[in-house]
C-alpha cells in the first residue's frame, strides 16, 4: 500500500501517481448516480461500463466540468471514491497532494484540503499544476521558463524566472471549452446534439487548428433524432478550425499577455526553452504551430503531457519534508525552497 499519494483531479481524467512507482491509476472523472435515487454507484471505467449496459437506469456525470473550484460540495464524494479505487477501503495513505489551477485562492485551496481531512486524510496539501509539471520535465528549476499547463477545465500559465515564480495566471479556454465549442457548431452546422463525450471524442480524432501540412480527416457521428430513429453525418477536420476558434483567441490572448509579463532581464532566458506546453489539452493537432507563430516563440508540446503533473508531484515526495507546518496548505514554494528556488515573487 501507498503512504502517500499525489492526484491530478481533474474535469476529464484523474491520474493518480506515487513517488515509488509512478503513476499508478488513470481513470475518466465520471460517477454514476440511480436515475430514480441519485444514489451514487460507481466511478470512472467502472461507471462508464455499468451505464452502457443499462443507460435508461442510470445517470452518467462529469462531476468537476467547469473546475474544481465550483464543485467543491461534489470533491469529497468524488475523493473517497478515488482512495477507494485505489487504496482500498481499508486502508487510507497518511500524506495526499492535490494539483491546482494558478487562481483557485486560498479558500477553494483550503476547502480541497477540508474535504481530505473529512475522509480520513492526516495530511493533504495542494502544489500549482504547471510547477508540478516542470518538476516531472527535469529542467534546472533555477533557470528561466514559461510553462502552459492546458488541462481540461482551466489553462494555467506560468513564468519560472530563476527560482522565483514571476507571473502566473488561469484562464477557462481550456479542453472543456474546446468540446463545448465543438458540441454548439454541431448543433449550429448539423441541427443534432452531441453529448460531452461525443464531443470530446471528435476533439481527439479530428480536432486542430492549423491545416496545410496534413491530409483531411473525417469522423462519423451516430445521432438520434427528434423521432427517436438514427442518422449519421460526418465531420471533417477542416471544420474544426471554425469550430474552434474562439476558444483557440481566447487561450493564445493569454499566452501573449504572458509573453509580456515575462521579466525583461529574464526575457533571453525564457525564450531559449521555448514556451512549454503541457496538459492532455496541448495534443491539440496544430495548436503548438499556431502558438509560435502568432507570439514569434518557439514553442513545445513536452514528452508525456497529459500525465507530467501527477508525475511531477510524485517527484515532490522525494525531495519533501516529513514534517511540514500545519498553517502550510499551498506547497508550491516550500517545493521549490527544496530545489535551489528562492520563493514566490
Amino acid at each position: 500500500m501507498y503512504s502517500e499519494i499525489c492526484i491530478d483531479l481533474g474535469s476529464s481524467d484523474v491520474i493518480v501517481s506515487a513517488a515509488e512507482k509512478g503513476i499508478i491509476s488513470r481513470q475518466p472523472c465520471v460517477m454514476l448516480l440511480e436515475r430514480d435515487s441519485g444514489k451514487l454507484v460507481a466511478f470512472g471505467k467502472e461507471a462508464m461500463k455499468i451505464h452502457a449496459q443499462s443507460p435508461s437506469s442510470y445517470v452518467l456525470e462529469r462531476p468537476l466540468i467547469g473546475g474544481l473550484a465550483r464543485h467543491l460540495d461534489k470533491t469529497k464524494s468524488l475523493i473517497s471514491l478515488i482512495l477507494a479505487d485505489v487504496c482500498g477501503r481499508e486502508y487510507l495513505p497518511e500524506r495526499v497532494i492535490f494539483s491546482v489551477p494558478c487562481d483557485m485562492g486560498q479558500f477553494a485551496e483550503e476547502a480541497v484540503v477540508e474535504a481530505a481531512s473529512q475522509c480520513g486524510i492526516k495530511e493533504a496539501y495542494v502544489m500549482y499544476s504547471p510547477l508540478a509539471a516542470l518538476m516531472a520535465s527535469e529542467m534546472n528549476i533555477t533557470n528561466s521558463y514559461m510553462i502552459v499547463d492546458i488541462g481540461a477545465s482551466k489553462t494555467s500559465i506560468m513564468i519560472m524566472c530563476k527560482g522565483n515564480i514571476a507571473y502566473s495566471a488561469s484562464v477557462s479556454s481550456a479542453g472543456d471549452s474546446f468540446d463545448k465549442a465543438i458540441f454548439e457548431y454541431v448543433f449550429t452546422k448539423h441541427g443534432v446534439k452531441i453529448s460531452s463525450f461525443t464531443a470530446e471524442n471528435i476533439k481527439k480524432k479530428i480536432g486542430t487548428v492549423w491545416g496545410g501540412d496534413s491530409p483531411v480527416k473525417n469522423v462519423d457521428v451516430k445521432t438520434r433524432k427528434s423521432d427517436g430513429s438514427f442518422s449519421t453525418i460526418r465531420i471533417s477536420s477542416d471544420e474544426m478550425f471554425i469550430a474552434l476558434e474562439e476558444p483557440t483567441a481566447m487561450l493564445i490572448e493569454a499566452i501573449c499577455t504572458a509573453v509580456h509579463k515575462i521579466p525583461t532581464q529574464y526575457v533571453n532566458d525564457v525564450f531559449s526553452h521555448g514556451i512549454l506546453l503541457c496538459g492532455g489539452g496541448s495534443l491539440l493537432g496544430g495548436l503548438a504551430k499556431i502558438i509560435a507563430g502568432i507570439t514569434g516563440v518557439d514553442t513545445y508540446v513536452l514528452p508525456n503531457a497529459p500525465e507530467l503533473v501527477a508525475l511531477g508531484m510524485a517527484s515532490s515526495l522525494r525531495t519533501l519534508s516529513k514534517k511540514i507546518s500545519p498553517s502550510i496548505k499551498n506547497i508550491s514554494k516550500f517545493c521549490l525552497k527544496s530545489l535551489g528556488g528562492y520563493g514566490v515573487v
